[in-house]
């Protein structure tokens, strides 16, 4: 029997979100492989819109592609805010037989199916290194502590050392960008328990209001303390299933240009800016027909050229003339 997947995802109901949910589901169904023709994902959504709509009737779309919507509780949100959001989607429970974490600005390049089979076979937390770390060693223990943990185990290596000064002799625990998550079953249901406690424990030591440059990543720093607490194991993910488009690492990494699984499009700059090119259908458009595109940001384009027109672009023009009294058809 294959193996199960299912995908979260942590989103706000606007059009840049929600277009960017679009492009990653049609991907994950065009480009995922066999896993990702049948995977599920759920769009976690802030409560953001007055009396929480049915976002499945207002975006027909979302249903073809098989995704589901899920209001992020009100309270956690007004608590917590986005960050809330973030870590609302680690409450479970799972089904599938592996959980896979993304941000909303992933796009599915190539197969999922010798990712997903190779997270399913042991009990290890899986993600992609963040580019450095946010802390000095002696900082890192500092936090441990505060937390009511023992020292961390700091081995593992920002994955921009080679190529980003202030990471070069950088060491830390299993600090991960959060763009890319993926643990079997059981083992996402553990690190979920508790993490927005965690969070919390972030929170406590940093200050936000003090220090919010690095108290911005509060999410995933909880991602250590949860795994350091329940005791669970991790590996680093290829770069394939998380890459940047970022220039620094395509040049460090030429030859994954071509195998690259998740494309996590979080660079602003070289032509693409995803705030921007998601907001309307007038910006999509234009991404899709900008020249000089290179690296990554070319496949980016190559990709999304390929899922043909964004059935949300139709469903805002409708609204637009519905609003404004129009009577095209």
């Amino acid at each position: 029997m294959p193996v199960s997947l299912e995908i979260h995802i942590p989103i706000s109901p606007t059009p840049m979100f929600l277009r960017q949910t679009w492009a990653l589901a049609a991907s994950l169904r065009r480009f995922g492989g066999e896993v990702g023709r049948n995977a599920t994902l759920t769009a976690w959504v802030s409560p953001e819109l007055p009396g929480l709509p049915d976002l499945h009737r207002l975006h027909p779309w979302a249903r073809r592609l098989g995704v589901r919507f899920r209001w992020v509780d009100e309270a956690l949100f007004a608590k917590h805010w986005y960050y809330g959001t973030a870590l609302a989607r680690w409450a479970g429970p799972f089904t599938a037989d592996v959980v896979l974490m993304l941000d909303a600005d992933v796009l599915v390049c190539n197969s999922l199916d010798p990712l997903v089979a190779m997270v399913a076979q042991g009990g290890e937390v899986w993600g992609f290194p963040a580019h450095f770390s946010p802390f000095t060693e002696e900082e890192w223990q500092a936090l441990f502590a505060s937390a009511g943990l023992p020292p961390p185990d700091l081995t593992c290596k920002p994955s921009g050392a080679g190529f980003f000064d202030a990471a070069k002799e950088q060491r830390m625990p299993p600090y991960f960008n959060l763009g890319v998550i993926a643990a079997a079953r059981q083992t996402m249901q553990q690190l979920g328990m508790g993490l927005i406690g965690e969070m919390e424990q972030v929170n406590a030591y940093l200050d936000p209001a003090q220090d919010p440059q690095r108290s911005f990543y509060r999410c995933q720093m909880a991602i250590p303390l949860s795994i350091a607490r329940h005791g669970l194991g991790w590996h680093a993910l290829d770069v394939r299933d998380n890459f940047p488009n970022d220039v620094r690492f395509e040049q460090a990494y030429p030859r994954a240009l071509d195998e690259i699984r998740l494309l996590h499009y979080l660079r602003k700059e070289r032509g693409v800016n995803k705030n921007d090119d998601f907001q309307s259908a007038v910006h999509y458009g234009a991404l899709l027909r900008r020249e000089g595109l290179e690296g990554s940001n070319r496949l980016l384009q190559l990709r999304l050229q390929a899922l043909g027109a964004c059935p949300l672009d139709g469903w805002l023009q409708r609204q637009r003339e519905r609003w404004l009294g129009g009577t095209r058809h």
